[in-house]
């Protein structure tokens, strides 16, 4: 298993990508979620609270 930051896999894939800490604070977030959400090329696993997903619903 590897693991890293999004900034450092951009321009990378992988099978499965897990996406924490999704919180909207930084300015850029969306931005990073993309390409962190791009990255996966068969599951991508996003953990996040329920008030997170109201919030943004």
């Amino acid at each position: 298993m590897r693991w890293g930051t999004v900034h450092r896999y951009k321009g990378l894939e992988s099978p499965v990508v897990i996406v924490t800490d999704v919180d909207g604070v930084s300015p850029d977030w969306e931005d990073l979620l993309y390409v962190g959400m791009t990255r996966a090329t068969e599951r991508l696993i996003v953990l996040t609270s329920l008030e997170e997903l109201h919030e943004r619903a």
